[in-house]
């Protein structure tokens, strides 16, 4: 179309400089007045199929913006759309963290509890509390190493390799194996 509407632009020069010849020559001689009328309806012709051309033009150019926008809306409100179903999964995930962490923290009270009640509770208990497996210290480190191992690099800093830290677990195992060790062997009479 901008092809047709550069050959009007054109058409419409010659059109206006034949009815500029046109309009001249009938100054000066009466019978070139019916050729002067036909070149200026030439020209309005020719400006009209311009104008229709060029307006058809514009009424692309602003049908093609106005699909444009309402693509890049519909992109943008798919995008929206996309965001606020992750918004509600991380919102999901981060009560669940909550929950999480609520639990950990009953847990890890009953742990300590747990823990100095065993060192109260054996009669022979070998290193003072604050040496043993069973100080909330050490067993504080063993959660923090733990939680480094398991990707939560902010808990603790480790300089060797992650995968020689033992399971929280284990260390429990170990501190609860540590103070059962002094009891006495109980041995069979024959």
């Amino acid at each position: 179309m901008e092809c047709q509407a550069a050959d009007l632009a054109l058409e419409l020069n010659d059109a206006s400089v034949h009815a500029d010849q046109a309009f001249l020559d009938a100054a000066t001689d009466p019978a070139a007045k019916p050729e002067a009328d036909h070149a200026a309806a030439d020209v309005r012709q020719s400006r009209e199929r311009l104008d229709r051309v060029n307006g058809a033009l514009q009424a692309a150019e602003a049908r093609k913006e106005e699909n444009d926008l309402a693509a890049q809306e519909a992109t943008e409100e798919a995008a929206w759309r996309k965001a606020e179903k992750l918004a509600r999964a991380r919102q999901d995930v981060g009560v669940e963290i909550d929950t999480l962490v609520l639990k950990l923290a009953d847990r890890w009270t009953e742990m300590l509890k747990l823990g100095e009640e065993l060192y109260g509770a054996a009669p022979v208990r070998g290193a003072k509390l604050h040496n043993s497996l069973m100080a909330p210290e050490n067993v504080e480190k063993a959660l923090r190493l733990y939680l480094f191992k398991s990707k939560f690099t902010w808990a603790s800093s480790y300089p060797w390799n992650p995968d020689d830290i033992e399971a929280f677990s284990t260390v429990v195992k170990t501190g609860n194996a540590a103070v059962m060790a002094h009891r006495p062997k109980i041995t069979e009479a024959a």
